[in-house]
């Protein structure tokens, strides 16, 4: 099954795509980076062979950008701060 996941470098969303990887489904891993730090979880999602999409899910056209043939979205996006 071909999986995105959105939010996929936070705590969550990172969880939930090493889950589905080691089950033998295809990750794909959308973030729009603007945690600090986050950028940092990149290589080890490249070893493990999941894909990465730089998008923002409060954007339409950055999700008209998504890859094609996604059987399952698994949302983990959020605010994590709110000043």
């Amino acid at each position: 099954m071909k999986i995105l996941i959105t939010g996929c470098f936070e705590f969550v969303g990172t969880q939930l795509a090493f889950h589905f990887q080691h089950r033998g489904h295809q990750v794909i891993a959308a973030d729009n980076l603007v945690c600090r730090g986050s950028e940092l979880n990149l290589p080890r999602f490249k070893r493990h062979g999941i894909e990465f999409v730089n998008v923002d899910v409060r954007h339409p056209e950055d999700l008209a950008t998504l890859p094609k043939g996604i059987d399952l979205i698994r949302d983990a996006s959020a605010q994590p701060s709110v000043v």
